[in-house]
């Protein structure tokens, strides 16, 4: 399974795979907020066309 933690620490992270144009969505509209997302996303449009999948 994806996701995992660290239990004795109250870790519970989860992994949630989608197309980037529904990831980009849900910046636009706050569902996803947490900056080290938000970062990530914006760093990964930015390479878009840039790199070969």
């Amino acid at each position: 399974a994806l996701g995992g933690g660290v239990e004795a620490e109250g870790e519970d992270i989860e992994i949630v795979v989608l197309p980037l144009a529904e990831a980009k969505e849900k910046v636009d509209s706050g569902e996803i907020s947490d900056a080290k997302t938000v970062i990530a996303l914006q760093h990964l449009v930015g390479f878009q066309g840039k790199v070969d999948p």
